[in-house]
């Protein structure tokens, strides 16, 4: 049986097996049926010369449309969520694992050093930190309790993301970091100094951005890429034409039945 979700307006969904998924409503179509007859009336009294068979008629097919298209859009996303449940990455999350893959061989041949971190993106600092403890290494930040132990320093020069356009739906993430990297030993030899550049890119739905982006910090945000020409040019005005002329037959009508 197909749980019963908040109250009796509320659409029951069930598996079918091959046809993804069939929408059930129980009051809902009563609902429907009730505004359609209460219409039906409306348009007698406004339109006496119309045909009783042809309101009925107009009233059963708005209520076949309504039903069916609320039918619809209850599948697709049902199937959509089902489909797609996993979210993305955090730009925080892509940030954390670049900047490991970058501080990683400069530690390989330490087993106690210090850490001079940057001020830019400051949560990079806690993953390392406990991927080098996971790994038997002694950490410390750089101060005078540090003294007579190799240091890491690394400096962050780029940190972006950007968003590019797939189609109405999709869009391509591009996160870009860079930093310098230097190691040290307690007598100030150079062990390791390299400039390490990370990119990672992939796809996502527009829909996730609210949870990937983090407003705490501005390189982990990015403004999305503008819709296409339909939704910002074409859209507008068929919306504006269709309703014109919704408009234009009403009037027209009625003065025709006057």
């Amino acid at each position: 049986m197909p749980d019963i979700i908040n109250d009796r307006r509320s659409f029951h969904r069930q598996r079918v097996q091959g046809t993804g998924y069939r929408v059930q409503s129980t009051g809902y179509r009563k609902d429907l049926i009730a505004f359609f007859s209460s219409l039906r009336y409306q348009m007698r009294m406004l339109f006496p010369g119309i045909m009783e068979d042809s309101l009925i008629a107009c009233s059963g097919l708005l209520a076949r449309l309504v039903i069916g298209l609320s039918a619809t859009i209850g599948s697709v996303a049902s199937i959509a969520q089902d489909g797609n449940p996993v979210v993305p990455e955090t730009n925080v999350a892509v940030y954390q694992r670049l900047a490991t893959e970058c501080l990683g061989p400069p530690t390989e041949s330490l087993t106690s050093f210090s850490l001079q971190s940057d001020e830019r993106l400051p949560f990079i600092v806690s993953p390392l930190f406990r991927i080098w403890t996971e790994e038997g290494k002694t950490i410390y930040q750089a101060d005078s309790t540090s003294i007579g132990l190799p240091l890491l320093r690394y400096r962050i020069t780029n940190a972006e993301v950007s968003y590019d356009r797939i189609d109405r739906v999709s869009l391509t993430r591009s996160v870009h970091l860079a930093m310098e990297v230097r190691a040290t030993s307690p007598d100030g030899a150079i062990l390791h100094d390299h400039f390490c550049e990370r990119s990672h890119t992939d796809h996502l739905e527009r829909r996730h951005l609210a949870k990937i982006n983090n407003s705490s910090w501005s390189e982990t945000q990015a403004p999305p890429p503008p819709g296409g020409f339909f939704r910002r040019y074409a859209e507008p005005v068929v919306l504006t034409a269709a309703i014109g002329a919704v408009v234009y037959l009403f009037f027209t009508v009625r003065s025709a039945a006057d």
